[in-house]
């Protein structure tokens, strides 16, 4: 199970070492890709270290540049800033990392409930992916271009300088955005959207970033679909 809160990160530290240590270094260097905006000064070996942590006996703790600190705890790996640990528990959530290293994730998104990604090959894909699908009033499932996604994804509230792209690829503001679908401005501040960086990929219940929407050269598919049910961990 995965967690995010403002500050924080936290990992379930048996299920990564169940991980092939592939994936479970694409996990790793996610997380720390999502809490230093980059990978800049983050290497290999800051990724050994986190790895050599989750197989220490006991609660153990480790120092990562940015001021970042890793504590291995009761089964958890605790990714957060140092000296701002409480302030995050009580400011509360910010923003939420897809992790998609196993291919698949559930997280708890504010507004939205739980929300599932799993990554397809086209081909598995249903006939029917050029529409949004509605499976009942509490399912929603959007389809989405994995291969144009290259950083990585977090569900948070709008930034400055948040934009979409529409008809010919042209960008929109998210704010305008929002104001032309009438989004009243209490809402707007609150309303979680699926982002890369400043592209907004998905604003839930609305509309695509025409960027991402499957084409005829599409190979892999990101499915997102609210009120899901299957689980993050392996079987």
């Amino acid at each position: 199970m995965l967690k995010a809160e403002k500050e924080r990160v936290i990992l379930d530290a048996r299920a990564l070492m169940g991980e092939e240590p592939l994936i479970r270094k694409r996990v790793l260097m996610q997380c720390m890709e999502m809490l230093t905006v980059g990978r800049k000064d983050i290497a290999s070996v800051h990724i050994r270290e986190l790895e050599q942590l989750l197989q220490k006996e006991g609660n153990k703790e480790l120092c990562l540049p940015y001021r970042w600190k890793a504590r291995k705890e009761y089964g958890q790996l605790v990714l957060f800033r140092e000296g701002m640990e409480e302030a995050g528990k009580e400011e509360g959530l910010a923003e939420i990392p897809v992790f998609l290293g196993s291919g698949v994730c559930r997280i708890e998104v504010p507004g939205l409930g739980m929300v599932d990604f799993s990554v397809l090959e086209k081909g598995e894909l249903p006939i029917f992916w050029r529409k949004p699908q509605i499976i009942s009033e509490k399912t929603y499932t959007e389809w989405l271009d994995y291969d144009r996604i290259t950083k990585a994804l977090v569900f948070r509230t709008r930034k400055p300088g948040d934009y979409l792209t529409i008809k010919d690829l042209c960008r929109k503001k998210l704010k305008k955005f929002m104001i032309e679908e009438k989004i009243p401005k209490n809402e707007r501040e609150s309303l979680y959207v699926l982002a890369e960086g400043s592209h907004i990929v998905w604003v839930p219940g609305r509309r695509i970033s025409e960027y991402y929407k499957i084409t005829e050269q599409t190979k892999y598919i990101l499915k997102v679909q609210l009120g899901g049910s299957f689980k993050c961990q392996k079987e």
